[in-house]
């Protein structure tokens, strides 16, 4: 069955969003200042939003890599708003929301203690494994993107990776939109989007959670 209506919501970065696609365009969008609350920022826009929604096909929601509280506020809010329309949701990588300048990018995330995230994106999509590296193979990702034109970009600010000046001016802090993710959507095939919708929606992880466990546990699992 085509689909014509998608509601899109990204809450993974810090600047959200909301929008309804519709006719292969965004008909409404709103932002909002996510923050460490975003469950709370979240609803007026959405209510704003759905206000001018008579059916959904589908719901788009960005996963991340970015905030996972936030990520995970995106999705509970998708999966109850997707009840009451009977519809599917479509879980994707909140890089595909950004617009890139040129045919090729390279999305770069801090990983945290001492490990930084690669993604190649091609023509708005994302491109083969995403990879975890260290701080030498970061900038010479960082340098050969440079070299050959391409747009290098992060959900986080330039300052929070090991490069000089010169390299940081390299990389541009970036934010991703609900309206793209919808477009994302929207222009794959329609057994891609089959696959999408048949996807579960889970959290983007950078890398898995660093968990000390409490001295409690570690005595009933000996």
């Amino acid at each position: 069955m085509p689909i014509s209506s998608l509601l899109a919501i990204e809450t993974s970065v810090s600047t959200g969003s909301v929008a309804l696609f519709e006719d292969r365009e965004v008909k409404f969008e709103r932002s909002f200042a996510a923050g460490r609350k975003p469950s709370a920022t979240l609803w007026p826009a959405l209510e704003e939003v759905m206000s001018a929604v008579e059916t959904l096909d589908a719901i788009v929601v960005g996963i991340g890599p970015g905030s996972y509280n936030g990520s995970r506020i995106g999705i509970a809010a998708a999966q109850g708003i997707a009840l009451v329309h009977d519809c599917g949701i479509a879980p994707i990588c909140s890089f595909e929301g950004v617009l890139c300048k040129g045919r090729k990018a390279l999305a770069i995330g801090d990983a945290r203690r001492g490990n930084y995230s690669l993604q190649n994106l091609v023509e708005g999509r994302v491109e083969g494994p995403f990879s975890l590296v260290d701080q030498e193979e970061l900038l010479a990702a960082v340098a050969r993107s440079h070299a050959a034109g391409e747009d290098v970009f992060s959900f986080d600010p330039a300052e929070r990776f090991p490069l000089d000046p010169a390299q940081q001016d390299q990389i541009t802090h970036r934010q991703s939109s609900a309206g793209l993710l919808a477009s994302a959507f929207a222009g794959r095939s329609a057994p891609e989007q089959e696959a999408l919708l048949a996807t579960p929606a889970e959290p983007f992880y950078l890398r898995a959670p660093h968990i000390t466990v409490g001295k409690r546990q570690s005595l009933l699992n000996r």
